[in-house]
Parts: C-alpha cells; sequence; structure tokens
C-alpha cells in the first residue's frame, strides 16, 4: 500500500513539473482574426492571449507573419517579412488583447491563407 501512495506521489509531481514546462515554454499565443490589404501592404489583426501561469506582458517586439496566400489563379504567394515596431501593450496571465501588423504585401488578391506566426515579446520583471 505504501509503494503504490509513492508511486502515485511520484506520478503526480512529474505531472505537475511537465505541465509546469509545456506552460513555460510557451506561455503567450497568437490569433488570426482579419486580414486586409491596402496600398502595398498587409494589415494583420488578432489577439495575444497570456496563458495563467505567464508574467504580464508589456511589449511585442517583433511579428513575422510567415504567411501563404492562395491566390485566384491558383498561385501562391509566401509572406516572411517581419513587422520589427516594437508595440507597448498590457497583456496580464490570463488576459488577451487585439493587436494589429502592417507588413508589405505582394499580391493584392487572394482567395484562403494560412498562417504560423513568430514574434518575440517582453515580460514585466525580464532583464531589458
Amino acid at each position: 500500500m505504501k509503494k503504490s501512495i509513492w508511486a502515485l506521489c511520484l506520478c503526480l509531481l512529474a505531472l505537475t513539473m511537465c505541465g509546469g514546462i509545456a506552460s513555460a515554454k510557451q506561455p503567450l499565443s497568437w490569433q488570426t482574426t482579419i486580414i486586409d490589404e491596402d496600398r502595398g501592404s498587409l494589415y494583420i489583426r488578432g489577439y495575444f492571449s497570456n496563458s495563467p501561469a505567464g508574467k504580464t506582458v508589456d511589449r511585442i517586439e517583433w511579428f513575422q507573419p510567415n504567411l501563404v496566400l492562395f491566390c485566384q489563379d491558383g498561385s501562391k504567394v509566401s509572406v516572411h517579412a517581419k513587422d520589427m515596431r516594437a508595440q507597448a501593450c498590457y497583456i496580464p496571465p490570463g488576459g488577451t488583447q487585439e493587436m494589429l501588423f502592417v507588413v508589405p504585401a505582394p499580391v493584392k488578391s487572394w482567395k484562403s491563407w494560412t498562417m504560423n506566426a513568430k514574434y518575440g515579446y517582453h515580460r514585466q520583471g525580464d532583464d531589458d
């Protein structure tokens, strides 16, 4: 009986540690809501969500959309340009904030898209 209790305790400890590592690995996530084009630029709107276990995020340092646009004529266009403007924000643990990023657009019309965004950010308490 004691061995099974110890085994259960060790399993719970391992799960707790793994859960903490997973949440610390990527505490901030991005969700795209709208992509629009105007005068040679793509306007990418969406929101960041901070995990409940994360620190308050106070700045998005850069944003790279890694976007593939599927055009009306069947061709594909990839967009990997970074929006390098640091944007001040306040995203507390468990909170969200809507953001807008602007990157050069090589195409004017598309029917669908996929995106795997990458970004850098600063959290309160992190070294500058």
